[in-house]
């Protein structure tokens, strides 16, 4: 995914979200690359892994693996709800929702 932006932490620690943001392409200056990413914590080392496939993250076309969603493009400032269960994210049309399954 393109360039890492907002990451916001998980109320135990667990898993960090991050928003992918990037510049527009050349070709197409409307179409700003983007999603948002999920990496998992191990609690022993600390180091961060996104989990294969659709379940590490989200993008609008679906590059890098990622499951397909609307509204993913410019992903830019994370706000994480206060259960963990919904992820606001400032994208370059507006805002996006997002819930989150453990």
């Amino acid at each position: 995914m393109p360039a890492a932006g907002s990451a916001v932490l998980t109320g135990d620690g667990r898993s960090l979200l991050v928003a992918a943001g990037g510049p527009p392409s050349p070709q197409d200056p409307a179409n700003l690359p983007g999603g948002v990413a999920l990496l998992r914590r191990d609690p022993r080392t600390g180091g961060l892994r996104r989990p294969g496939g659709a379940r590490g993250c989200v993008t609008a076309s679906g590059r890098f693996g990622c499951a397909t969603g609307t509204l993913t493009n410019g992903a830019a400032a994370l706000a994480l709800s206060r259960d963990d269960r919904s992820l606001d994210a400032a994208v370059n049309l507006g805002t996006a929702v997002f819930r989150i399954t453990p």
